[in-house]
């Protein structure tokens, strides 16, 4: 082959880009390319755990915008995705849950028994397995997800909870082991007080492999995919433009895999005549695969604080010496505030309808700083709302694009678009205010300080104005077994031959709960059906 042809290209280097990419080479599988449009990430930012909020709107951010949305006061979000080798492994909160088996029974229905909570659940173990393997290299000890030490006040907060019953649900031991609704720590994807992305461990193995495992992997930062390339209905390459607008073209044998997430990969399908039929002739690009459903069906979850005020005050100088003394313990130990990644602690309750709990030592509207005079403890809420999903479609643009290095899109998730999302959240909300307040945390939690409010339409007003999205974009180029589904349900995207995705937008139904060990798993089925 020559430098410019590759046996599978990787468009993306995410969760899922980056561990089929490793995986690919470690199992001798081919040699792979891998595309990602971002740059390295070797700022510190992306390397402390509490600092990670700085990334957004960075250059290490796409920093998508929606639509005005009309339920959430006409505001556009702003919609926080990893531009940088690692992809949202690499700015998220480093959280690693797998969904409980009921989450995958819808999986199932529209994909298939391969989608089966049976079926995932080897997939979950052997991607913990392999991601321990790796890190083992660094110490001994190391195992992936890990659960570090919390901050005192979230240790305290979890002790109180596991001494009134209010069990564990965070399942450390796996996906199929039995759990209950509770609060628990969340794992997370560190080592030794420093965050752990998915590049970190394609890294680690790609330089503890034999030179001769090494030469089947190429890895090209900053480089922007641009169209992909066809021969009849199959996959044959793409066509990619550098920062510095160098154009190349790259062939793949075997096939190209999009990894690029819920916005890019639609975006690349479209760009590429992959999509529905109407919107990409009204944009000015030629229909190859009339595919309807592809950019429909957006998922998200939405969270909103409850924020309380501990009792203890504190004075602006108390606050500027502990701010000083956690630099130094984080400089020379890899603990204390700022090794935390805020969202500490979780839960998962089912009254009156299932919701989620991401608990953090801060006042959530005012999240960065530990140092404020006074300690906030907050509850964000996140309600599963039943709505059928948002779209991303061409923008009016109508060719345009082809002179721009990305195609405009519309992003409008809609959300709480059903009225009867929006009493789920109150009720949730609601539900939350009465475990906070019936609880012997409310000794020393002291008083509510956001939203304040009981009046029903008041509260249902401040969740127009400050829910704000969790970042778990999904489900925009669904798997299936029907024909309207834009993938079968081996990921192959329906209509061409040897061209898949592998990504959160894959998703049938959003997950309830955070999606990266989910997205991983998706890696390691698509692995596991090759090797059939």
């Amino acid at each position: 082959m020559t430098n410019n042809e590759f046996d599978y290209i990787v468009i993306g280097a995410g969760a899922a880009g980056c561990t089929l990419a490793r995986e690919i080479m470690a199992r001798d599988m081919g040699s792979v390319l891998l595309v990602e449009s971002g740059e390295e990430p070797r700022s510190r930012l992306l390397r402390v755990p509490s600092q990670y909020l700085h990334s957004f709107g960075s250059r290490w951010d796409w920093s998508y915008e929606t639509r005005p949305q009309t339920q959430l006061a006409n505001r556009s979000i702003r919609l926080p995705a990893g531009h940088t080798l690692g992809g949202s492994t690499a700015i998220n909160a480093m959280i690693w849950i797998e969904p409980k088996p009921k989450d995958f029974d819808a999986w199932e229905q529209r994909g298939g028994p391969s989608w089966s909570s049976d079926s995932v659940g080897c997939m979950f173990v052997e991607a913990r397995s392999r991601m321990t393997q790796i890190a083992q290299c660094w110490s001994d000890d190391c195992r992936l997800p890990s659960l570090p030490p919390l901050h005192p006040n979230m240790q305290r907060l979890l002790d109180q909870a596991v001494e009134q019953g209010w069990t564990a649900s965070s399942y450390p031991q796996g996906l199929n082991q039995p759990c209950s609704p509770g609060i628990d720590a969340y794992q997370r994807m560190q080592h030794r007080g420093r965050r752990v992305s998915q590049w970190d461990l394609l890294k680690k193995e790609f330089e503890r492999s034999p030179s001769a495992i090494r030469d089947r992997l190429t890895v090209m930062s900053n480089t922007h995919a641009h169209r992909l390339q066809f021969r009849g209905q199959r996959a044959v390459g793409v066509q990619c433009r550098s920062h510095v607008g160098e154009a190349s073209t790259f062939t793949a044998a075997r096939g190209v895999l999009l990894c690029a997430g819920a916005i890019e990969t639609p975006r690349l399908l479209m760009a590429s005549g992959i999509g529905p039929k109407d919107r990409l002739e009204w944009a000015g690009i030629e229909c190859r695969e009339d595919l309807p459903e592809l950019g429909s069906h957006l998922q998200d979850h939405l969270v909103f604080p409850v924020v309380m005020r501990l009792d203890s005050a504190r004075t602006e100088s108390d606050s500027n010496r502990r701010s000083r003394l956690e630099r130094l313990q984080y400089v020379r130990y890899r603990t204390g505030a700022l090794s935390s990644n805020l969202a500490e602690l979780g839960g998962f309750f089912e009254e009156p309808d299932m919701f989620q709990w991401h608990i953090t030592p801060t006042h959530y509207l005012e999240p960065l700083p530990f140092r404020d005079p006074a300690e906030h403890v907050s509850f964000g809420v996140t309600s599963f709302g039943r709505s059928p999903g948002g779209l991303v479609l061409p923008a009016v643009c109508r060719g345009a694009w082809d002179q721009v290095e990305r195609m405009p899109l519309r992003i409008d998730p809609t959300y709480l678009s059903l009225e009867e999302d929006q009493t789920r959240f109150l009720d949730a909300i609601e539900t939350t205010r009465h475990r906070i307040q019936s609880s012997p945390w409310q000794s020393w939690l002291g008083r509510e300080v956001f939203p304040r409010c009981s009046d029903r339409d008041r509260l249902l007003s401040y969740l127009r104005r400050f829910a704000g999205t969790i970042y778990h974009y999904a489900g925009s180029c669904a798997l299936g077994e029907s024909k309207s589904s834009c993938l079968t349900p081996s990921l192959e995207v329906r209509g061409v031959e040897n061209l898949w995705v592998c990504d959160a937008s894959a998703m049938p139904r959003l997950v309830h709960c955070n999606p990266q060990a989910t997205v991983v798993m998706m890696a390691m089925h698509w692995l596991a059906h090759q090797a059939r």
